[in-house]
């Protein structure tokens, strides 16, 4: 008697392999279309029978013959992995009235009718179908078709490449791989060429260029040492000669400037006091108080009293003369 818990078990395990593997495919699928830029012609809204809607149709230009292997690689898996179980949006004349061609059934949205360039922009899983989401990035052009894939392509990659993410994918095996292929090419690359490279001829050559170049450098050295000291001295002399003739100029500038703001404030401060006579000496100040003392400051000479006669009034009485007196 079989263990119930067992069947449960395994079938759990079934069913976790199987959403894996799905999983697993659909990450494939990503890697093998996501980012990829091709032409193709949008041709018309066509009823798909076994989702019961409505798809857009996308003819993929016979002339991409690269998205047309990644195409067939991922039909090829999921038919492998999912059979006929979902609907995959990519067919290759499946269905009567679709053009000749591989043909991608998807949602656009406001694009008209033509040729376009497209790019696979993710890879989505339903209930019952893997579709395929598309950009559109401009109308095709014949005339420069291939000139503008380029462009398309380098300015997507340009675009989309996200630094972080890169340094977060890159491992260090990948790194040592690329150091070690890049020595092993750099080493044959010497073995193979070092007897082409070192030969007597090669090698005078060398000497005789490596000699010259020496000279030509220390020559130079020397020679622009010689020219810097010249200009300098020169140099040196006119700032000389420059300062001794505008330092008369810039001192009476100086000096011009100084007389007119002294000026001002002195006509400032004759308009501040107004006019108030001239001013009193401070001696004759003194002097207007001191009855002995004259209007010069000086202390008055006192003069004897005249003689009177003692015999009558009014004769005078005769004084002896000196030699040199005149009165």
């Amino acid at each position: 008697m079989e263990d119930p818990n067992d069947s449960d078990t395994s079938e759990w395990t079934h069913l976790s392999h199987s959403s894996n593997g799905q999983q697993t495919v659909l990450v494939s699928l990503k890697r093998i279309l996501v980012g990829k830029v091709f032409a193709g012609e949008y041709v018309e809204r066509h009823y798909v029978d076994f989702l019961s809607t409505y798809r857009d149709l996308v003819v993929v230009n016979t002339d991409e013959t690269d998205f047309s292997t990644a195409l067939i690689k991922a039909s090829k898996m999921t038919r492998e992995t999912y059979g006929r179980s979902l609907w995959f949006g990519v067919t290759d004349n499946e269905h009567d009235g679709t053009p000749k061609g591989y043909c991608l059934w998807v949602n656009l949205f406001q694009i008209p009718l033509g040729k376009h360039w497209f790019q696979v922009q993710s890879v989505d899983l339903y209930q019952r179908e893997i579709c395929l989401r598309l950009k559109h990035l401009r109308p095709f052009h014949a005339e420069s078709s291939q000139a503008t894939k380029r462009e398309l392509v380098s300015s997507e990659l340009i675009e989309n490449f996200d630094l972080h993410k890169f340094y977060q994918e890159l491992e260090w095996s990948q790194v040592q791989n690329f150091v070690l292929h890049l020595l092993v090419d750099a080493s044959a690359w010497c073995i193979l060429n070092i007897k082409k490279v070192l030969t007597y001829e090669n090698i005078r050559e060398t000497v005789k260029f490596c000699s010259v170049l020496i000279l030509v450098i220390v020559t130079f050295l020397i020679e622009a040492s010689k020219f810097l000291c010249d200009y300098s001295l020169k140099l040196i002399r006119e700032l000389s000669n420059v300062i001794r003739s505008t330092t008369p100029i810039t001192m009476g500038i100086i000096e011009f400037f100084t007389k007119c703001v002294g000026g001002f404030y002195l006509l400032i401060v004759m308009l501040w006091r107004g006019s108030t006579g001239p001013p009193i000496p401070p001696n004759a100040i003194s002097a207007s108080f001191n009855p002995n003392s004259g209007w010069s400051g000086q202390r008055a000479i006192k003069y004897p009293p005249q003689a009177h006669n003692r015999y009558g009034y009014g004769q005078r009485v005769h004084q002896p003369r000196g030699r040199f007196s005149d009165y």
